[in-house]
């Protein structure tokens, strides 16, 4: 049984693989099993961070990892801004829920409810969790671009991996051309791309 829907467990197991322990920090895991790309590796002995600020989902991400080596956080991840913010409830499992503005508008009709939420920006994640994790995923419905530019990864020694969330972020092609600057600027490149996701790999200099 797979956790993801589109390959991306299968290709994070083989990048890898003779990996035994381990870290990870998940933006955006929603109840820990739902789509997950970092279940399996929680599965295989390793530690990590999960952030969810949806209530209803964080609530099961919480119990699933009590008494692990998973650490779970109720905070939404922002570019720039600490403090309360507005998640619009699309699904109450978790899928398609955002803090980001102008998600927000264009799922309008959508939106069955909204919570305040804490936001924390990246600069005070990365002081509050550390910089030593293996391997990030980020997946925060429409605010991943504008998060994965914002990561000090000059900073992060150990990353070797990146999976993010790209089809809601705009327009591909101006996506796209931004995550491949992005890449070879910290010595990434782009490796896989899924439906969804795309997936950049640290390349030894």
């Amino acid at each position: 049984m797979s956790y993801t829907c589109d390959g991306e467990e299968e290709f994070i197991l083989d990048h890898f693989k003779g990996v035994k322990r381990g870290s990870f920090l998940d933006i955006g895991a929603n109840n820990g099993i739902k789509q997950s790309n970092t279940r399996r590796l929680a599965e295989l002995g390793w530690e990590g961070v999960c952030i969810e600020p949806t209530t209803s989902v964080y609530e099961k991400l919480s119990y699933l990892y009590k008494d692990s080596k998973v650490r779970c956080i109720k905070v939404a991840i922002t570019p720039s801004l600490d403090g309360v913010i507005s998640l619009g409830v699309v699904n109450i499992e978790g899928l398609g829920n955002t803090v980001n503005p102008e998600r927000l508008l264009k799922l309008k009709g959508k939106v069955q409810s909204k919570e305040d939420v804490v936001g924390v920006c990246v600069s005070t994640l990365e002081r509050l969790v550390g910089v030593d994790f293996n391997f990030l995923s980020i997946d925060t419905e429409g605010y991943d671009l504008q998060l994965i530019q914002k990561f000090n990864f000059k900073q992060w020694t150990h990353l070797s991996l990146i999976c993010m969330e790209y089809h809601l972020s705009g327009d591909i092609d101006f996506v796209m051309d931004i995550i491949w600057k992005l890449a070879y600027a910290n010595s990434f490149r782009v490796v896989y791309i899924t439906n969804q996701n795309v997936f950049l790999k640290k390349i030894l200099v």
